[in-house]
């Protein structure tokens, strides 16, 4: 499983560029991808929509994907949306 390092705040002022290059991430490569975020340093409401949104694609185009080492500000930006793993969005449903 190849591991990308996420090095940048997730936030409304960047999200387009950020979805960008999830995107380009996902597109050149067809393996297994493990996303570390244990460096952003910054996270709304407009970050958690994207990695949903990345979450959603991975799933729907039967993608191997996972998320690892959460800052501080990802378990902040997810407890105030009452989500407690984004990996459980990565589950197709039954």
């Amino acid at each position: 499983m190849q591991t990308v390092e996420i090095n940048e705040s997730l936030i409304i002022t960047n999200v387009a560029s950020s979805r960008t290059r999830f995107l380009e991430v996902l597109e050149q490569n067809d393996g297994p991808l493990e996303f570390d975020l244990e460096n952003v340093d910054d996270c709304d409401t407009s970050g958690v929509q994207l990695l949903l949104a990345v979450c959603k694609f991975a799933v729907e185009e039967n993608r191997k994907i996972s998320f690892c080492n959460f800052s501080e500000s990802i378990h902040r930006a997810f407890a105030n949306t009452g989500i407690e793993n984004l990996n459980d969005f990565l589950t197709p449903e039954q």
